[in-house]
């Protein structure tokens, strides 16, 4: 059984961390983790979604939904609406 400190992060939503624990099983020539439900419905993806797996604090594994660069575009999409918010809006009409 492998035991590991989760935390569990969307877009703009943060969860308490938690502690998981989760069983590694061979799939083929891999070794894998199944998720509980309840952890798939905090991370908020389906089947074939991505999750990413970084390295947390306390040596902990951070896995979350967020894709940092989705994130960067946002923010710079956010910026230029704030920027442009005029030329935007004559646009529109």
């Amino acid at each position: 059984m492998l035991t590991l400190p989760l935390v569990a992060a969307g877009y703009n939503i943060c969860y308490n961390p938690a502690v998981v624990t989760l069983k590694v099983r061979k799939f083929g020539n891999s070794l894998g983790v199944i998720l509980p439900q309840e952890l798939i419905a905090i991370l908020r993806v389906k089947e074939g979604e991505a999750l990413f797996a970084s390295e947390g604090p306390n040596s902990g594994i951070e896995l979350s939904a967020y894709d940092p660069e989705v994130a960067r575009q946002l923010e710079v999409a956010e910026q230029v609406m704030r920027e442009d918010r005029e030329v935007l809006r004559k646009l529109a009409q």
